[in-house]
């Protein structure tokens, strides 16, 4: 049985480095509209994941 053709792939991620990580999560809480929804003090969870990135 004849094999397809394999060639190698590489990705590159092109976003720059974030400095203030809590500025910039703030920055897009507040933008995002969501934060008008919440009632006052309200509690929010955030998770996150590296997939993998072993430069995290």
């Amino acid at each position: 049985m004849p094999l397809p053709l394999f060639t190698l792939v590489r990705q590159r991620d092109s976003h720059p480095a974030v400095e203030d990580v809590a500025g910039e999560v703030r920055r897009q809480w507040e933008q995002s509209g969501v934060l008008k929804k919440l009632p006052a003090k309200a509690r929010v969870a955030v998770a996150v994941g590296s997939r993998g990135d072993s430069q995290s």
